[in-house]
């Protein structure tokens, strides 16, 4: 299910009658997007050309999506092939004038606005009949991590997937002129350049088939190979009906790195700074933690989703540490609720317990209501532990448009916990709205990872689960290289806080002392004509930016193992003759000792041909600093300035500035300009929740950076205690079932009757009052990772069974114990089955899933401490013989097995 992304008029649909197909009236008949790749660096541009077949003059709305950490530094228009109009940036108030000002003089004019970090609205006004109109976004980001080794994965998102709740009000505003869509083919071309520093391994794509070509960054160029580079080409005349997802591995791509941009403007010189790096150490486990797991079951998460979690989930369970650890399990919808009142300690009877429950999950829960089951899963941790450790995995597509209220309940329990607390969030599918999980993530102290329909998200899990039960790297600082020398502050500034109010930056002016207004006046007089009502602009004079802005250390989060983290710095410099940073300094503590890493500073090369390209570094450090403003529980009017302030030197679009752009040499004809809506940072995260679903009988649509809903993507599924509010009939989102699995999973535990669960209105349950239940028999036939996952014992153990010897294909290894195994003394003959059992399932691990070693990583090593925890109990010797001894058992195994 997806939003059509592409031109809308701006005209009252109830004027007519008969509704006009839009798509026909400015049909989309060609779309490009090309990618520029360097190392973790991006530079995209996106390039839709529309033919206007309408009558009369119009103006029009333009709606895409883009990735949420996206820096947008360029918006353009090109009229007819002829004319060209180029964005300039400016306080989004001042634009919107500017805009309506020329609406009104006859000109042609764009007005680019952000209505969330990953949605993005281009207002085009006076478009003359029979025009053709190309618009064309720049936007440069950080590429997301993989959540695997010197991987990079790159989404271009092709639509906006429909949201449960109330979506902003400038999206919704506009529905009504969507009501008549019809789907039409057209050309779609995408092109992907890498320039790596070192070899690239491979290249693939989850979601569409691509052409490679290697050695070279276009099929057309000559030269010799170099394996560092590579270009990836897909064109289709067909829809996409979902995201194009890019995976890549390349050598040594997790190694720390920083670049330096140098960028002069008239007399200003500055550095910016852009440190990226994959924290690789072992530590072992936090001796104690609680681990609640949030399964999202909304209808938007059935078919090959949650099943896929199911999955995910079994081999979690027995990958969590056996000692120390306490847990529980939360799903969600449009209602929530948890498998105990409160996290239980990690027994044998627990797993069972949680085994069971998680077989009998579907996605029948209805919305996705976020915030709620975040609360549940915070609330229910006892208030004098709370800044204990305690690991929260949301698995979710994220599908909300409740972002503001998410994150802050997010914040104050991270920020009550002092620390304890983080959250780790799973991205599932193929429009997973990237905002929201990163976000999440973001002020969770977490990391956010993702898959798509047809990836499994074991390893990625793992991963996770491997970063949150360690130490991560805390109390960081970061020396650029350079002498700090602050400014001295200007004495004549003052800050006045008015949240609500439009931001001008300017000297503040002197005020008159003002008169004191009588709660209660007898006599009232009318307001004079010169009285303004409602919020008036509130003008901030900041101080002088500091000689070194850098990213927000306290917000940045901890560094974890095995996932990427950037962060940024732009400094002034006196002049351009100034030396250049060699070499930064990151520091930080992990469970206590002190960490240190210096990385060489190299410079920056322009990642792109284009103007925006050219300071590209600088651009995104501006988009990272003003991502953690805008992430701040309550934005006041100093930091909307200071958004304005990054906005318009950097030339990027946010929430508070705008891309505004005025053709002064076309044909006039007036048109009254149309009223813009309200922006989506005055969206009220608290009004009622509705959902969108599609008129019945519509086509699919085409591209037109739209798509027809996706597989796996869901009808409404009512709620069994109480259904969301009834849906709004809009055509703007679109719905349907999905037919294609994302992983299979042939199993009869989905009819099982689910244990009684803990509900935010049903009375609690306890593990002891619930009902002992049966063992859940395993698929048949050969081991795979989720039966044998299923098979380990809590402990890490594997019991020794004749049915468990038989699904290891190998009908001799039960009976083919090592002398050295079966002759040690202190050790029972049962006990000596089941080490032999478990070793037995380490090598089938090792042997048959070599390749997906991730997912199974810490069944193995839970069961490798099993092992070695026995053989040091029965006193066999020193740590270094046990493992000299298991790895002779393994190697044993393994010659036995086929």
């Amino acid at each position: 299910m997806s939003q059509h992304c592409g031109i809308f008029p701006i005209v009252p649909i109830a004027s007519s009658p008969r509704p006009p197909v839009w798509n026909e009236i400015y049909p989309l008949v060609k779309s490009t997007v090309h990618y520029t790749v360097a190392d973790v660096c991006v530079h995209a541009c996106v390039t839709q050309t529309y033919v206007s077949n309408s009558s009369n003059a119009q103006s029009v709305i333009y709606v895409f999506p883009l990735p949420s950490d996206a820096a947008v530094c360029a918006f353009t228009a090109v009229i007819d092939d002829k004319r060209t109009i180029k964005g300039n940036v400016k306080q989004k108030d001042e634009a919107k004038r500017e805009y309506q000002t020329a609406v009104a003089e006859g000109k042609t004019a764009g007005l680019l606005n952000q209505h969330t970090a990953s949605i993005f609205q281009v207002s085009l006004g006076n478009l003359q009949p029979k025009q053709k109109v190309a618009v064309s976004i720049e936007y440069v980001s950080i590429v997301s991590h993989d959540g695997k080794l010197d991987n990079l994965r790159l989404t271009l998102p092709l639509s906006i997937a429909p949201k449960y709740g109330a979506p902003p009000p400038s999206l919704t505003a506009f529905q009504s002129t969507c009501r008549s869509i019809r789907g039409s083919s057209s050309a779609f071309e995408l092109s992907m350049a890498f320039n790596m520093t070192s070899p690239i391994s491979s290249i693939t794509s989850t979601s569409h088939p691509i052409s490679l070509s290697l050695g070279t960054l276009s099929p057309s160029e000559e030269g010799s190979y170099d394996p560092a580079k590579a270009h990836v080409g897909f064109s289709t005349d067909d829809m996409l009906d979902k995201d194009v997802v890019i995976v890549l591995k390349a050598q040594k791509l997790d190694h720390p790195r920083c670049v330096v941009e140098r960028r002069t403007v008239d007399s200003s010189v500055s550095d910016a700074l852009s440190l990226s790096l994959v924290p690789r150490f072992n530590l072992p486990p936090l001796p104690e933690q609680e681990y609640i797991f949030l399964i999202d079951r909304s209808g938007s998460m059935q078919g090959g989703r949650i099943s896929a979690v199911r999955t995910a989930l079994q081999i979690m369970l027995r990958s969590l540490p056996s000692k120390g650890t306490r847990f529980n399990l939360v799903s969600f919808g449009s209602r929530c609720d948890s498998l105990w009142p409160q996290s239980v300690e990690y027994s044998s009877d627990s797993v069972e317990a949680a085994t069971k429950h998680v077989d009998a999950m579907s996605a029948d829960y209805g919305g996705t209501e976020i915030r709620k089951a975040l609360s549940l899963a915070f609330d229910s941790r006892p208030r004098e532990q709370r800044n204990k450790p305690t690991m929260v995995l949301l698995l979710t597509d994220g599908e909300s448009w409740d972002l503001e209220g998410v994150l802050k309940v997010t914040q104050d329990a991270v920020e009550e916990s002092k620390g304890g607390l983080r959250v780790f969030v799973l991205g599932v599918g193929n429009q997973v709205s990237t905002n929201m999980c990163d976000s999440i993530a973001r002020v969770g102290r977490g990391v956010a990872a993702y898959v798509g329909e047809q990836e499994k998200p074991e390893a990625k899990l793992m991963n996770m689960l491997k970063a949150a039960r360690g130490g991560a790297v805390t109390d960081i600082s970061i020396d650029w290289g350079v002498a700090p020398e602050p400014a001295p502050l200007s004495e004549d500034f003052e800050l006045i806080d008015d949240s609500e109010s439009p931001v001008n930056i300017a000297p503040t002016p002197v005020s008159e002392p003002t008169k004191v207004i009588q709660l209660f006046d007898p006599e009232p007089t009318e307001l004079k004509e010169e009285t303004k009502l409602g919020p008036q602009d509130v003008t901030v004079a900041l101080p002088p930016v500091s000689r070194i802005q850098e990213s927000d250390l306290s917000k940045v989060g901890p560094l974890y193992p095995g996932f990427r983290t950037s962060v940024f710095a732009i400094v002034q410099q006196q002049n351009a003759s100034a030396a250049l940073s060699t070499k930064v300094t990151i520091k930080g503590k992990v469970m206590g000792n002190d960490v240190a890493l210096e990385v060489p500073v190299v410079s920056a090369q322009p990642i792109a041909v284009s103007a925006s390209a050219t300071n590209f570094v600088h651009a995104l450090a501006a988009r990272a600093f003003i991502q953690t403003l805008e992430d701040e529980k309550n934005t006041s009017a100093v930091t909307k300035a200071k958004i304005v302030r990054l906005g318009t030197t950097y030339g990027l679009a946010s929430s508070q500035t705008s891309f505004v752009a005025i053709d002064e040499k076309g044909e006039e004809q007036k048109l009254p300009a149309p009223e813009e809506t309200e922006d989506s940072d005055d969206c009220d995260a608290s009004a009622p929740t509705r959902r969108f679903t599609t008129t019945r009988g519509m086509k699919k649509r085409s591209m037109a950076m739209g798509a027809p809903p996706p597989p796996g993507a869901s009808a409404h599924v009512a709620s069994r205690r109480a259904p969301p509010p009834a849906a709004t009939q809009t055509n703007l989102f679109r719905f349907r079932q999905s037919a294609l699995p994302l992983h299979s999973q042939n199993s009869s535990s989905q009819a099982m009757a689910a244990l009684p669960v803990q509900s935010l209105a049903g009375p609690a349950a306890s593990l002891r009052s619930a009902p002992r239940p049966r063992a859940v028999s395993p698929p048949l036939g050969p081991h795979t990772v989720e039966s044998l996952a299923r098979a380990q014992e809590f402990d890490g153990s594997f019991a020794s069974s004749a049915a468990f010897f038989s699904r290891l294909e190998s009908p001799n290894v039960q009976g083919s114990l090592p002398a050295s195994l079966a002759g040690l003394a202190g050790i029972t003959e049962a006990d000596k089955a089941k080490l032999w059992a478990t070793v037995a399932a380490l090598a089938y691990l090792q042997k048959k899933f070599a390749t997906d070693e991730d997912s199974w990583s810490m069944l193995a090593e839970k069961a490798g401490d099993f092992v070695s925890a026995e053989l040091a109990g029965a006193g066999v010797g020193e740590q270094d013989k046990i493992d000299i001894l298991v790895k002779e058992w393994i190697q044993s195994a393994k010659n036995v097995l086929l």
